[in-house]
């Protein structure tokens, strides 16, 4: 997939996948292997920095006392599920 210089959002630049999406609906051809490459490369990040969040949450517990904990709670928003 080639995207000119000044693409907000081309790959390689660590700018958002939003801009790099809104460049892509410019193109007259969706290249769909180039588009299920940069999915995949995405998703493999997401997933990464989610198992670092879980993995820190999971060290602060066992750190932190149980009324620490319950100080950091009163911080958080309430649970929206």
């Amino acid at each position: 997939m080639r995207f000119p210089p000044w693409a907000p959002g081309r790959p390689g630049t660590g700018v958002g996948i939003v801009p790099h999406s809104w460049a892509t609906c410019s193109l007259t051809r969706l290249p769909t292997a180039s588009s299920l490459k940069l999915h995949s490369e995405q998703m493999a990040l997401w997933d990464a920095a989610s198992k670092r969040i879980t993995q820190d949450l999971g060290d602060a517990t066992e750190a932190l006392t149980p009324e620490q904990r319950r100080k950091i709670g009163e911080l958080l928003p309430p649970d929206r599920g």
